[in-house]
């Protein structure tokens, strides 16, 4: 369990900084944003205030995604905690806003929230699983306690 919920939370946090790369490269206004705003004669004043917005969200996701891919590397490997609870609330605040208002306008607002639920799913496999990483303290323990059964 404790590989899988690694494995989920390395392959979130790597499509989730990918995704913003992503939003980082639109260049034009989507289908679905002229859908939205009801009109395909879009005024270039909306159409460079949308884009500088998608820009900056994919740049804040990317942000996420490189501080959860480094959080799930440097701590959460080594067993803390904190870092899995750390992980989960930046994903859920930044995905959950992301999927929110892909939803309002009528996006693919599921591959946000499927973020979210894996994030979770990850998070969840660690929390229950045991951990099978050995630490120096369970080395001694274990070896102190082989030695006394054989003696």
């Amino acid at each position: 369990m404790r590989r899988t919920g690694l494995v989920i939370l390395y392959m979130v946090a790597t499509a989730i900084a990918l995704g913003g790369v992503g939003d980082l490269t639109v260049r034009a206004l989507f289908e679905v944003h002229e859908r939205f705003l009801g009109t395909a004669d879009v005024p270039a004043a909306t159409t460079s205030l949308i884009l500088h917005l998608l820009h900056a969200l994919g740049g804040g996701l990317v942000g996420i995604g490189i501080a959860s891919f480094a959080l799930v590397h440097f701590a959460v490997r080594r067993g803390e905690r904190w870092a899995l609870w750390t992980m989960l609330a930046a994903v859920v605040a930044a995905e959950g806003a992301n999927a929110v208002g892909m939803y309002a306008v009528g996006s693919f607002w599921y591959v946000s929230a499927t973020y979210v639920v894996l994030t979770a799913i990850g998070v969840a496999l660690l929390v229950v699983g045991k951990s099978t990483r050995a630490t120096p303290d369970s080395i001694g323990r274990t070896a102190s306690t082989t030695a006394r059964a054989r003696s």
